[in-house]
């Protein structure tokens, strides 16, 4: 006679489980990746203008910053790197920067070997600078690509 009450109050415990962790979702905190992939034949590095001293340019000044150790993580050809990782959406991020745009700047890793910082700042020696806004972060699902496909038309870069 027990095993049927046990049975039934295993069950209830089970569905009560599920629907808890069902509402818990609205507590977690959501996750914005933005993602940068590889299609170049050589590794590259990138600098997020989200990471830029107080005292650095900001868009629509597009200088790079004093600080060579700004630029991040070697990205090598094919490979997929969560650049950065917000918790609020990209519209609320973007619209917080100073310009309401993200730059982001792409560099060849040979490029800053080879050359000192001041002269990689100074010749502005980039591969490529994206500036985004909220809405080409919605569009592009949050993930760019290098060099740039399809995906990326209508992104303003520099050099075209």
């Amino acid at each position: 006679m027990k095993k049927p009450m046990i049975r039934c109050t295993l069950a209830a415990l089970g569905v009560l489980a599920v629907l808890s962790c069902l509402q818990c979702e609205r507590f977690v905190r959501k996750r914005y990746p933005l993602t940068l992939k590889n299609n170049a034949p050589h590794p590259i590095r990138y600098y997020l203008s989200l990471d830029y001293p107080a005292d650095a340019p900001v868009y629509p000044d597009t200088t790079l910053p004093d600080d060579r150790n700004l630029y991040q993580r070697k990205v090598n050809p094919g490979e997929e790197f969560d650049m950065y990782e917000y918790f609020a959406t990209w519209d609320k991020l973007i619209a917080d920067l100073p310009g309401d745009t993200l730059s982001i700047f792409i560099f060849h890793v040979d490029t800053l070997a080879k050359y000192p910082w001041e002269q990689v700042r100074r010749q502005y020696k980039i591969l490529k600078r994206y500036d985004l806004g909220a809405e080409d972060a919605r569009r592009l699902g949050s993930r760019i690509t290098y060099p740039p496909d399809a995906s990326m038309k209508g992104v303003k870069m520099y050099p075209k």
